[in-house]
């Protein structure tokens, strides 16, 4: 049970302090006046040996937790309060069957804070990790007193988050790696295979066709500054990074993002589809749409749409209209501006936030399908293209020497 730290008026008119335990703050009141004390304050007692000292140093170097993991703790979570589980006990059963240590650390500090008499969005809010739209969701679930209900709605948007968040890396990933094994396969041609062909051919005093002598010319360049190429690709990758950490590195690049219409379509179609999922989670737990927007802004990962969601969150605080603001930005496609103004005029905000977050989802998965299915093709395509120089380079002399012979 929570402990309490209180002052009071005994009965003779003298000041008293000291500690209760109760089950909250109105049994400790009741606790204390059938001792005959008058309260004058009342404070949860914050363990500093238990709670902030331990926490301390783990603070220091806290993440935010894995999209799978939140899911998953999510949907436990939401199990276990359905059946009349405590909360607290549901924490318990949960970090302990966690495989994570950092997870099942995070969800018992939650535990812990829980027991001190915070609620469970402020114990959340406390431990770190979790996003602001969870911790705003989970304070509306508990001020309505529908917290496994909005848990439930929780897990399926946490869920589907993740599962849009793997199709996106899915994109990013197979084209990458089929251009790692490109460039290895090239090199491997050109540092090994191709050296000792044309040396014999050389050797045989052929005279090397201008295909053969450019291609002679990369090999021994690779073969003489292969550490130079080592370090210039590390090098460009950490400066790249670094970069990129930056704000104004931030803005170039996601500014870059938005102006070809392939990388502003995939950009605009993630990014819409996060904002429609937040905005449809937190105004169905009961979130005021200036908080809801103020939220979306940060949810999302486009500087230039962040921007403008604080801007739109500031208008709607000032009396706009939603819809406007976000068709006057040109960020977001022009189907959910429709639905969210249809939602709007029909007092259907909510119900209309939920089909164009389904639409959204949609889309982004139609588009990174067709974008997998573009890019396959034409990786294969450019390596055979190389791998075709490569070789006409080495057969082309020989083909030579043969009809000379």
């Amino acid at each position: 049970m929570p402990l309490y730290n209180y002052t009071a008026i005994t009965p003779s008119g003298k000041p008293s302090k000291g500690q209760c335990e109760a089950n909250g703050a109105a049994a400790a009141r009741e606790q204390l006046r059938q001792d005959n004390l008058m309260v004058t304050s009342l404070e949860v007692n914050t363990p500093t040996d238990t709670v902030n000292t331990s926490y301390f140093w783990q603070r220091l170097r806290s993440r935010a937790i894995n999209p799978y993991d939140l899911a998953l703790f999510t949907r436990q979570l939401s199990v276990l309060l359905s059946s009349a589980i405590p909360l607290d006990e549901a924490l318990l059963s949960i970090s302990r069957q966690s495989e994570k240590k950092s997870l099942a650390l995070s969800i018992q500090q939650v535990r812990e804070r829980l027991l001190a008499g915070y609620s469970f969005a402020d114990a959340l809010g406390y431990v770190g990790g979790f996003p602001g739209l969870y911790v705003a969701t989970i304070k509306s679930g508990e001020r309505s007193g529908k917290l496994d209900e909005i848990l439930l709605q929780l897990a399926g948007h946490t869920e589907e988050r993740y599962a849009m968040q793997q199709q996106v890396k899915t994109a990013i990933r197979y084209p990458l790696f089929l251009a790692i094994v490109a460039f290895a396969t090239v090199m491997g041609l050109m540092t090994f295979i191709v050296p000792k062909i044309l040396d014999s051919v050389v050797e045989a005093g052929q005279t090397l066709p201008l295909l053969t002598v450019m291609v002679k010319a990369v090999s021994d360049f690779c073969i003489a500054y292969w550490y130079v190429l080592l370090g210039a690709g590390v090098m460009g990758v950490a400066f790249v990074r670094k970069l990129l950490a930056t704000d104004s590195g931030k803005a170039v690049w996601h500014g870059f993002l938005l102006r070809f219409p392939l990388s502003r379509r995939l950009t605009q179609g993630v990014n819409a589809a996060k904002v429609a999922s937040t905005l449809s989670i937190l105004t169905r737990s009961g979130v005021p749409l200036v908080e809801a927007v103020q939220i979306s802004a940060e949810v999302v990962d486009n500087v230039w749409i962040k921007q403008t969601l604080r801007l739109t969150a500031q208008k709607v605080m000032e009396g706009g209209s939603l819809s406007y603001q976000i068709e006057k930005s040109k960020q977001f496609p022009a189907m959910m501006v429709q639905m969210i103004k249809s939602g709007e005029h029909s007092g259907e905000l909510e119900n209309m936030l939920q089909k164009a977050s389904q639409m959204q989802s949609n889309e982004v998965r139609n588009i990174v399908s067709a974008l997998l299915a573009l890019l396959e093709p034409l990786m294969i395509l450019l390596m055979a293209v190389v791998v075709l120089i490569i070789m006409l380079a080495v057969m082309l002399p020989i083909i030579s020497m043969n009809d000379v012979l």
